[in-house]
């Protein structure tokens, strides 16, 4: 089962990445924000709560992220300079999935049923940001073995680092890092 598991992580991020229904484009005006009066007062003051301290963690723009913590008080906090979509949800049910596609990486998250915002997966885009353990798109296959150790399960290309709430996958072609994922392991 074990080995199963990151086919089936494989598939299911095929399925999220597949239209399952039509996209919609928002302008620069309909970003805005809306919450409660404590999402608020989070954005303003820089402050962010990751969700479980036990998962891997990235920190972007100086902005520490986790999946599955509250996506609002980040996303305000990592600045306006996206493009943004959003879809229906292959994966939670009754839920909307927004992409926030920044230069170097990009955040998607789902809704929770409580209605607010939280963080499914970060992707690394290029070698301009690196993991906190010095990984980045481009890195060798000795480097990812020297950050992360040989605790992982393989399908394919990708590696599947599992700590708490957070599967970190790696992907590797012809020794060299080329994808990077932050994913919540549901």
């Amino acid at each position: 089962m074990k080995k199963l598991f990151p086919l089936l992580v494989l598939m299911l991020l095929s399925l999220l990445l597949s239209a399952c229904g039509a996209q919609a484009n928002e302008s620069e005006e309909s970003r805005a924000e809306s919450g409660s009066a404590e999402q608020s007062a989070a954005s303003d003051s820089g402050e962010t709560e990751p969700a479980d301290e036990s998962g891997y963690r990235i920190v972007l723009r100086d902005v520490e992220i986790a999946v599955d913590a509250e996506a609002a008080p980040l996303i305000a906090a990592l600045g306006d300079d996206y493009s943004y979509s959003e879809d229906a949800s292959c994966f939670f049910e009754n839920s909307t999935e927004r992409y926030y596609m920044y230069t170097d990486f990009s955040i998607v998250t789902y809704t929770g049923t409580d209605g607010a915002e939280y963080v499914y997966y970060v992707k690394l885009l290029d070698d301009l940001v690196q993991t906190p353990e010095g990984l980045y798109i481009g890195a060798s296959e000795a480097e990812v073995d020297a950050a992360y150790g040989s605790d992982y399960d393989q399908n394919g290309d990708y590696r599947y680092y599992l700590r708490g709430n957070t599967n970190l996958q790696i992907r590797l072609t012809d020794g060299s890092v080329t994808a990077i994922i932050y994913m919540l392991n549901v």
